[in-house]
């Protein structure tokens, strides 16, 4: 799990090596696809909390734009990401999930 901007790069990961086996049966294929591209974006970049584009998000895990709010508030409600809306980009963070 990212824990702050001086994280290693590690190679992508997906979602069932990212979360525990409880939180992803809890979280919808859609959320799951989102939370797996943002984490594995911040990852790769080194950082978070990460900007990034919500249709560049909504494209690349291959889930409906109009279907972003709903995605972003499950996980947020989750407690797996800080988000902070910008004019043009969005902010998320990868919160960690172990405390």
């Amino acid at each position: 799990m990212i824990r702050s901007s001086r994280s290693p790069r590690m190679p992508f990961q997906t979602i069932d090596k990212i979360l525990s086996p409880d939180i992803y049966e809890r979280l919808s294929p859609y959320a799951r696809k989102v939370y797996s591209g943002v984490w594995n974006s911040a990852n790769w970049r080194g950082t978070n909390p990460i900007w990034l584009k919500d249709d560049e998000v909504a494209e690349r895990a291959k889930v409906p734009m109009s279907a972003m709010n709903t995605i972003q508030s499950d996980l947020v409600k989750a407690g797996l990401l800080h988000i902070v809306p910008g004019s043009f980009d969005t902010q998320y963070e990868i919160l960690d999930i172990d405390q």
